[in-house]
This record gives C-alpha cells, sequence and structure tokens, in this order.
C-alpha cells in the first residue's frame, strides 16, 4: 500500500507521496474547483484561505479532494496515510479541519467537528483481579493514535456519570492505518472516594449496575463527544475487591452483557463486613438448621414476617433469624424477637448467610445475600430457597423475575394459594408440580381474622386507592412522570368533583398508597381530604384491614381485599400493561368490576358506601380461583412443606 502524509504549514494543507502521481489533485464543492499547487515533485499544498473560497457560510459545508481524470478520492482502503502535525487552521470565522469521513475518506469540513466514529474500531477492556484491581483498556483506531481517553462509568438506573481521563500507556501501529492504543485504570482510593461511589449507603440493599463507555481524543484533531460501549472478551464473570481507608470496601462483579459488552454489579459495604466476606465459606448444615427470612431488605410486613412470627411462637427445631436494614422503619415489628434480627449487610448476616439451610422470602431470594457476587450466587443457588410470593398472581408476566426458564437456580419450592395459581406457575413459570404448594400466604392467617359482616359494615365509608406501578416509569424524572396517563388518571381520580363533594358531605375518609416502586412521586398527588400515605407508615395488611372498599388498577392486593369479602373496583384506563400476562382471560378471576371511566367508578363507589358487601357473582371466585382453603391455617401448613422438605435433607 503507497503511503500518503498530510500535514499543515504556513497557513496550508499539504499532501505528500514519495512514488504516488496524484495526478490533477483538487477539491470541489457544488460545482466549484480548486486544484492544489504542486509545490514541488510528489508535494500538493492549498491554503487554508482557498478552501475557505468553496465553503458556505454559516452552513456545514464540506469540500471533497479528488484526483485523476475522474473524481478519484484519496482513502485509507487504498492508501497508508500518515498524518504529521495537527489537521485543522484557524480561520476569520471558523476553524477548517483536514479529516477522514465515515468511509475513510479525506476531505475538508468547517461548522461541525469530525465525528468520533470515523476513527474509531474497538474498545474492549480486560478485568484482571491481580495485585492493585484494574481494566486494561484496548482502543483500536484509524487515521490516528491516542494520547488521552476519558473512561466513563454509568449508573443504569439513574444515568448518573463519572468521568475519568486516562492518558495513554503504549500505542502501536499494527496494520498500515491501523493503531492499538491501550490505557490502565485502577480502583484505587482516589477513585473510591468520589460521589459516584461515596452516595452509595453502606447498609442498604443498593447493588449498582455500571456500564461503561469511552470517548476518544486526539491532539492532532478535536472530535465529537460520541461515546463508545467497552466490550470484552471475558468468558466468565470476574470479581475485584478494593478497601477504603478501612471505611468501606468496594466488590465489583464484572460481566458480559448479551451483546458482549463489559458491565458490573458494584457492592459498596462496611470495610469489617467484607473481611468476613473474604474468608467466608459455605458451610455444612449446623445441628439445627438455620432459616433466614427476609423481604425487601428494609421491609418486615408481608408473608416473611407472618411466617416468622408463627415460627418464633410455633418452632423449637429450626434456628431462624429476620434479615433487615438496621435504619428501617420496620424495626418496630420485629421488637418482640429482638434477639433474632439480623442486620443487613453486617458481619453476622455474611456468617449466616454463609450457614444457612434454608432462604426463604417474599420477594427474589437475592435480597438475602449480604451483597451480589459470584460466592454469594453459589451459596443461594446452594440453599433451599422457599418463595413466599407476596401476592396472589395476577396480571402481571412474572418468567423474567422467578419463572424457571429465565432463572433455574433461584427457588425451589414455590407457594401458591390455589390449584388455578399452581396450574399457571407450571405452565407459565415452567415448575413441576412437585415444587408448588398450595397453602394460601403466610399474611392470609390474619387478613381473615375478625371478617365478620359487622366489621366490614363499620368500614364502609373508609375507601383505599391503592394502584399498581408501570413497568419503566420508575425510572421517569418528576416532569415526564406528571406526564404519564398514570399520573393524570389517578390524580383526575381523586379531585374528581362528585368523589369530592361526597368525601365533605358524606364524611368519607380516603387513603391513597403508591407502589413501592413509585413511592419517590409521593408529593406530586394532591387533593383535598385525601391521605396521600407514607409507606413507612403503614403495613398494607394494616391498611386493608382498616378499610371498606377499595380501587385498584392491576396489583394483586385487590385480591387479598376481595377474601375479606368487601367490595374491590378494577380502574383500568389503560388497555394493558407492558408486563402483563397472556394465557388467562382476566376476568376469569378478578373478584370486582373493572372500569374504564372515572365518574362511573365514582358513582359504583358511592354505592358501595351504604352496603360494602362483595356481590354474589364475584363471592362464588373466593375459594375457587383465589384461595382453596379459605382459613386462618396458611402459615400452618407452610411449615409442614419446610419440615417435609428438611426430612428429605
Amino acid at each position: 500500500m503507497e503511503n500518503i502524509t498530510v500535514y499543515i504549514k504556513n497557513q496550508s494543507f499539504y499532501i505528500e507521496s514519495a512514488s504516488f502521481e496524484l495526478n490533477n489533485l483538487r477539491i470541489e464543492n457544488n460545482n466549484q474547483v480548486l486544484p492544489f499547487e504542486n509545490e514541488a515533485p510528489n508535494c500538493w499544498k492549498i491554503s487554508v484561505d482557498n478552501v475557505t473560497e468553496l465553503l458556505e457560510p454559516n452552513q456545514e459545508s464540506r469540500a471533497f479532494i479528488y484526483y485523476g481524470e475522474v473524481k478519484n478520492q484519496i482513502s485509507s482502503d487504498d492508501f497508508n496515510i500518515i498524518v504529521k502535525s495537527q489537521l485543522f487552521l484557524e480561520t476569520n470565522t471558523h476553524p477548517i479541519y483536514l479529516y477522514f469521513s465515515l468511509d475513510n475518506k479525506l476531505r475538508f469540513m468547517w461548522n461541525q467537528v469530525p465525528s468520533a466514529r470515523a476513527y474509531h474500531l474497538s474498545s474492549e477492556a480486560i478485568v484482571s483481579s491481580e495485585g492493585a484491581p484494574h481494566l486494561k483498556l484496548e482502543v483500536q483506531t484509524k487515521h490516528l493514535s491516542l494520547k488521552t481517553i476519558d473512561f466513563i462509568m454509568v449508573n443504569r438506573d439513574t444515568k448518573e456519570q463519572i468521568i475519568f481521563p486516562i492518558t495513554i500507556n503504549k500505542t502501536s501501529q499494527k496494520t498500515d492505518n491501523i493503531f492499538l492504543n491501550t490505557f490502565l485504570f485502577n480502583f484505587d482510593e482516589q477513585i473510591l472516594s468520589t460521589s459516584f461511589f461515596k452516595n452509595i449507603n453502606l447498609y442498604h440493599y443498593e447493588v449498582t449496575i455500571v456500564d461503561f463507555f469511552i470517548r476518544i481524543k486526539s491532539d492532532l484533531l478535536p472530535l465529537t463527544d460520541y461515546r463508545f460501549r467497552l466490550a470484552s472478551p471475558l468468558e466468565e464473570p470476574i470479581e475485584v475487591y478494593s478497601s477504603y481507608k478501612k471505611e468501606s470496601a468496594f466488590v465489583g462483579h464484572f460481566y458480559v452483557t448479551p451483546l458482549g459488552n463489559l458491565s458490573a454489579r458494584y457492592n459498596m459495604i462496611p470495610y469489617e463486613t467484607s473481611q468476613v466476606y473474604l474468608d467466608a465459606a459455605p458451610t455444612k448444615r449446623t445441628e439445627k438448621p438455620i432459616v433466614l427470612l427476609f423481604e425487601y431488605p428494609y421491609k418486615a410486613q408481608d408473608n416473611a414476617l407472618a411466617f416468622f412470627n408463627y415460627l418464633m411462637k410455633n418452632d423449637t427445631f429450626f434456628d431462624v433469624y429476620y434479615v433487615i436494614e438496621k435504619e428501617s422503619s420496620d424495626f418496630k415489628n420485629l421488637a418482640d424477637y429482638s434477639e433474632r434480627i439480623v442486620e443487613f449487610r453486617s458481619p453476622e448476616h455474611v456468617k449466616l448467610f454463609f450457614k444457612a439451610s434454608y432462604l426463604i422470602s417474599s420477594h427474589t431470594p437475592s435480597y438475602g445475600m449480604p451483597l451480589f457476587s459470584s460466592k454469594t450466587i453459589e451459596k443461594r443457588n446452594d440453599a433451599h430457597t422457599i418463595f413466599l410470593q407476596h401476592g396472589i398472581i395476577a396480571y402481571r408476566n412474572l418468567e423474567p423475575l422467578y419463572g424457571k426458564k429465565t432463572n433455574p437456580d433461584l427457588i425451589d419450592t414455590f407457594i401458591v394459594s390455589s390449584q388455578r395459581e399452581k396450574d399457571l406457575v407450571h405452565a407459565e413459570l415452567f415448575y413441576p408440580d412437585s415444587a408448588i404448594k398450595i397453602t394460601g400466604l403466610a399474611r392470609f392467617d390474619r387478613l381473615l381474622k375478625n371478617t365478620t359482616f359487622w366489621h366490614s359494615y363499620r368500614r364502609r365509608k373508609r375507601i383505599l386507592i391503592m394502584p399498581s406501578w408501570r413497568k419503566g416509569q420508575e425510572h421517569l424524572s418528576e416532569e415526564a412522570f406528571k406526564k404519564t396517563a398514570y399520573f393524570k388518571e389517578f390524580q383526575a381520580l381523586l379531585t374528581n368533583e362528585l368523589f369530592q363533594e361526597s368525601i365533605e358531605k358524606l364524611g368519607l375518609k380516603v387513603s391513597f398508597y403508591l407502589h413501592n416502586n413509585f413511592r419517590k412521586y409521593r408529593h406530586l398527588f394532591y387533593a383535598p381530604g385525601i391521605n396521600i400515605l407514607k409507606s413507612e407508615s403503614n403495613t398494607i395488611q394494616d391498611l386493608m384491614k382498616e378499610h371498606g372498599i377499595m380501587v385498584t388498577d392491576f396489583s394483586s392486593v385487590g385480591l387479598d381485599f376481595a377474601l375479606q369479602k368487601r367490595p374491590v373496583f378494577y380502574y383500568q384506563f389503560e388497555e394493558d400493561i407492558s408486563d402483563q400476562r397472556a394465557f388467562e382471560k382476566i376476568s376469569s378471576f378478578l373478584p370486582g368490576p373493572v372500569y374504564t371511566n372515572s365518574d362511573e367508578l365514582v358513582l359504583a363507589i358511592l354505592q358501595k358506601t351504604r352496603k360494602n358487601t362483595i356481590s354474589k357473582e364475584y363471592r362464588q371466585l373466593l375459594k375457587k380461583n383465589l384461595y382453596t382453603h379459605m382459613d386462618t391455617h396458611s402459615c400452618e401448613r407452610i411449615y409442614q412443606v419446610l419440615r417435609d422438605i428438611d426430612l428429605q435433607n
């Protein structure tokens, strides 16, 4: 391949070729042509002023470089093009760039910075846990070698990013026009002291998923700020560890996405906890099998709490503990058994987790892990996991979260409440029948106490509005969330004129409770006479027992509420939701009517404030489709499941 050298000198652009004759070298734009000056044999130049003549003022204008009788372009596909100096010159109005196009052609341009994509070939990160943990970044470029890059880490959830400028470690030319640029990035104390890491609460369940990018830079030519995703050759996840002033520790779980890109789950944990973790290893079964129960790490309100209380009162065979964040407002719900509380991410949590025989949860078993790592995943999969669920399965497709195909090792025993639910867990979530147990949910025992007609009637004027959430909307800004149909429709319901008049006239008590995933938007909702509840101030079950009528949309809480034989209304102003199940006719098991119009819904609610009994047609669905046993012995049946499993082990 012939060599061509490009450079600038004395306010002119130069093109040299030692052995190739670039006959009739010229630039063209809009049928205007200007020749290069042949300054010496095989050396051509054109002044920046001449180039300016062909470029259009105030536009992203380009001039094409041609040679020969036909319009041949100088391309790095045909020549080894050596860049000897900077490739831009200033004019009175704009800088002019001699640049490479996306298809490798040499051209002139102003009013637009050259695209970085024309100079980038690939970016790859090699993770090393040996010595000081670091990434080796190999960036292949064409046309230009690099001296610096911006290494960018982006929080996948919040989109927060942090940028680290890195200087070159070494560079080499692989072939004509192709350069390999190597950079090193160390996970040292300086990095861990940045806000990106320091703002993470060490004692909360925060697994920050980070994606990695680079931005290339050149001293020879300004480039656009395009971010390139870092790929990786990793075949298996790898972990790196680093500590910060013996206060905190970083455990990075690096893995490759299905598209071949590098990502990591970052855990920031207390330093003392990290030391226990580094020495921890799964142990053999203890004399009394250890059972860890948990919900969301900051919660103690749901099925795990109900079953924990049952075990505390009725069991002596197992060594039982409840895992919860130390700053949780739900600590009070565990006050009677303080010696059995394990603080999330404490050294004791790590010790018990690796000794545990059973992980019993109302949400994903991963919430019981003190951090996310290959070692904790291995232990989670080794323990027997019992999924208590946090609601009867209704609308949502749970396969991506809990399905056996997507998560083959996540759940060993799946608790359900009816044959209908068992059938769909088998058909849609792909669990074998032997792994699915019809017991009822643990919280039903308390829910179904004191559910006589008079208990319900006295609460007929207490209305609970408790909608679900919408996948993807939990990450929206406040302004974007206020534009959603969800916000507009529920805010309109709360402020409905007839509803507002009736609240005052009839003495109605109305409460509005947002799903946990939407709790950060609570302050956006407002209506006179309506209590916008805080999730940390109320348990969902207490709210259901204290109210006589419920309004929901797609949430399974409506199924729980109906078990009290109290009316529930479904307000569904959308045709469907993005993660809706597709295998069952929804109306076949809903214990209440569906409304799409808020005025009609309000009229129906007001009618039930006179006598809040559930209609006969819906009452018949309760035992058949929702809760087979319809009694207060769910915990007893779940306990028997646990004992049977233990006998088999």
